[in-house]
């Protein structure tokens, strides 16, 4: 019932704002202020809301429910993210970032994740799994290196959900194996080297060596 209010009130905040501020200001001064100004005030609020809320709350509502198209929609109807409240644009900017790793937009969602780091939610919780994402799409894009300090300092900030901790440090895991596998593989490659160095030195003495017996015969 509730989200069913939500997804009638939220599109049409601010037009519902601007009627509500109509009516009130007319119910006022054609009659009596004694309950037109809370018209007013609502009317008011909704139209503040629109642009420091947003409709991030539905945005939240598609992504649980797997719909990307309907979430990239409403995205889109942000019109001045500029305005939203610093939390706000935090989240704004995280959702974009799932929604581009959703379409394997890797750039676009480091981007906009670094973008929400930045901002902060001011909880540790949000803060923590932002920083997870980074990790997450540093990860997926190959940068071990940015992948490894994110996700480590994730895990100090805090990860509530037991699956973003385990994938957390199963990605660690793997990062681990692949420094293993890489070093081995620079070790391998190094030792035909030293055989053929060892081969070459070998060689050149053996060369001087003959050259010295040529130029002194042993006489018996």
């Amino acid at each position: 019932m509730f989200r069913k209010f939500l997804s009638f009130y939220v599109p049409h905040k601010l037009t519902i704002g601007i009627l509500l501020t109509i009516l009130g200001i007319t119910w006022g001064v054609m009659d009596d202020w004694t309950f037109a100004w809370i018209l007013v005030l609502l009317g008011i609020f909704s139209i503040v809301s629109y642009f420091l809320l947003g409709n991030i709350r539905l945005i939240q509502f598609a992504m649980e429910e797997g719909d990307l198209a309907k979430a990239q929609a409403l995205i889109g109807k942000i019109k001045y993210p500029n305005l939203l409240l610093k939390p706000i644009k935090s989240m704004y900017h995280m959702l974009q970032s799932q929604m581009a790793m959703a379409n394997k937009d890797f750039a676009k969602a480091e981007a906009h994740i670094k973008q929400s780091g930045d901002m902060g939610f001011g909880m540790k919780d949000f803060d923590g799994f932002a920083t997870f994402q980074h990790g997450m799409i540093a990860f997926q894009k190959q940068d071990y290196r940015t992948a490894n300090v994110k996700l480590k300092e994730a895990l100090q900030q805090g990860l509530s959900e037991p699956d973003a901790k385990a994938s957390a440090n199963l990605m660690l895991c793997h990062i681990c194996i692949q420094r293993e596998i890489i070093k081995q593989q620079k070790s391998i490659s190094k030792e035909p080297k030293k055989q053929n160095l060892k081969l070459q030195k070998s060689s050149v003495k053996s060369k001087k060596s003959r050259r010295i017996s040529l130029d002194y015969p042993v006489n018996h």
